[in-house]
């Protein structure tokens, strides 16, 4: 089995560990950069599709506002039906009734 603290237990002289590890060393560097960078790039992708499927936060004032505008556009939808119904009424009162009976 290789041990590299092989040469500790021995007496290896020190001046031949960086023979040992600036191999080792190269090798790591060599793969291990690459593959952080493959990691971190799927991880920023990752946090992107989890948070682009979140619902953004909306300020409360601008729900309110929104709500506001959505309730004056139903009342307005409303008048405007009554406003349409009672010109039809005014303007021909027996014209709906000559519809309805053909």
């Amino acid at each position: 089995m290789f041990d590299l603290l092989e040469g500790f237990r021995w007496g290896m002289p020190m001046a031949d560990i960086p023979e040992v590890t600036l191999p080792l060393l190269a090798v790591g560097l060599i793969f291990g950069i690459p593959i952080i960078a493959i990691l971190t790039t799927h991880q920023r992708k990752m946090a992107e599709l989890i948070h682009r499927n979140q619902p953004q936060q909306v300020d409360p004032m601008i729900q309110q506002q929104l709500a506001s505008m959505q309730s004056q556009i139903s009342d307005m939808r409303s008048m405007m039906q009554d406003h349409i119904i009672n010109n039809d009424r005014q303007s021909t009162p027996n014209s709906v009734e000559q519809r309805l009976n053909s």
